[in-house]
C-alpha cells in the first residue's frame, strides 16, 4: 500500500517538475526574443 503510494507521489512530483521546465522554458523563450527586439 505504502509502496504504491510513493509510486503515486513520485509520478506527481517528476509531472510537476516536467510541467514547471516547459513552462520556465517557454518563458525564458519569451523573455529573450523580447529582449532581443528591444536591442534589435
Amino acid at each position: 500500500m505504502s509502496k504504491v503510494h510513493e509510486n503515486k507521489n513520485k509520478q506527481g512530483i517528476s509531472l510537476l517538475v516536467e510541467l514547471m521546465r516547459s513552462r520556465y522554458l517557454r518563458v525564458g523563450i519569451a523573455f529573450f526574443s523580447h529582449t532581443h527586439g528591444l536591442i534589435k
